[in-house]
């Protein structure tokens, strides 16, 4: 653009009756520059996914969307869809690791003791901020569009400034009102109720969560993850990964951690972060259950993890919903967490390094 500007200027000493009207063509021309330009970036950044714009539900051929990732950008309320990539999908057998990060370098905490059934085995962590294994696991505040109180629930960090947790923490059609997804939420790692938080807080500034849970409230894709405007991973540490595509055994030791608003029977709301474990009972390809480690209403999001010697603490699932015995709803016997499948390591491998 600037060279044909410099030729209409110089064309200008020998043709001057033409000067305006040339001058008048060049800033026309410009004009459209700047639309093509202006397109261009928007098409850019709605292919990022913390910036969007509004999105159908269906593909172009009019086909029912399969799977993908849903997203909103907290700061402009653009909402967009990116669909999964197909060329990465792995049939092969596979063992996916990625460690988790700790600025302390502490020594690894091993539990011995792993109960058979269920029962509310929780202990309270009062200052979890002083140990790597739990110093990861944030605390969520959130609102919505329906303005009826604070939503609670859990979430673990993946990156300098991403957390990951539960899709049905971030969206819901019906619970929620407005566009479905939540309005604001304020995320606080090793949140205790005996100081200020050691790591500080950080709010939201993007929002994503599995394609499949955002349209008919699938399970299977019951999964989120928030951008923060701030990299408080750097002090508070990153919860590793595992995937693998062979089923866990039953004897797999796993744990949880988890900020459940009530503990013990009681009805007093509570803040502080408790930990349980057990074993996983039965795996699928997206879905892990354990018998025997117990969660309760406010662990939504929260990291179900196994201990490496060689990793560290690896997230295996994410706290999904619980399932009541028939005979009794108020006997729970059951724990579902949504499994970090490849497409879901993947997807949180890319903010491993994401700054702001």
């Amino acid at each position: 653009m600037y060279l044909y500007g410099e030729r209409v200027l110089r064309n200008a000493q020998y043709k001057e009756p033409n000067f305006q009207r040339e001058v008048f063509i060049m800033k026309r021309l410009l004009k459209k520059a700047k639309c093509v330009l202006l397109v261009g970036l928007a098409a850019m950044l709605l292919s990022t996914s913390a910036y969007s714009a509004e999105t159908e539900i269906t593909g172009e051929s009019g086909t029912s969307l399969v799977g993908g990732t849903y997203c909103k950008n907290a700061i402009t309320g653009e909402v967009t869809f990116i669909p999964d990539d197909d060329t990465d999908l792995c049939s092969d057998e596979f063992e996916l690791n990625s460690p988790s990060y700790d600025p302390r370098n502490e020594t690894l905490d091993f539990d011995n003791i792993l109960p058979r059934f269920i029962k509310d085995n929780r202990v309270k962590i009062p200052k979890p901020q002083d140990n790597a294994r739990y110093c990861t696991t944030v605390y969520i505040t959130a609102t919505t569009a329906k303005g009826n109180g604070v939503c609670r629930a859990s979430g673990f960090m993946i990156g300098p400034n991403a957390v990951a947790t539960a899709g049905h923490v971030l969206f819901d059609k019906e619970g929620f009102g407005g566009d479905g997804w939540i309005t604001s939420a304020t995320i606080t790692p090793a949140k205790n109720t005996l100081e200020e938080p050691c790591f500080g807080s950080a709010d939201a500034i993007a929002y994503q969560c599995g394609g499949d849970w955002a349209r008919k409230s699938d399970y299977n894709d019951d999964w989120g993850i928030i951008i923060l405007n701030k990299n408080i991973g750097y002090d508070a540490g990153l919860m590793g990964k595992h995937s693998q595509s062979s089923a866990y055994s039953s004897d797999t030791v796993a744990y949880f951690n988890g900020y459940p608003k009530y503990v013990g029977g009681g009805s007093k709301e509570q803040f502080d972060l408790y930990t349980s474990f057990g074993s996983i009972s039965s795996s699928e390809s997206k879905k892990l259950h354990s018998e025997n480690i117990y969660m309760s209403k406010g662990d939504s999001g929260g990291p179900c993890y196994i201990i490496s010697k060689t990793y560290g603490y690896q997230a295996i699932g994410i706290a999904s919903y619980t399932v009541a015995a028939k005979d009794n709803p108020s006997l729970l016997y059951e724990t579902v967490y949504r499994r970090i499948d490849k497409a879901l390591y993947d997807k949180f491998a890319e903010f491993e390094k994401s700054t702001l």
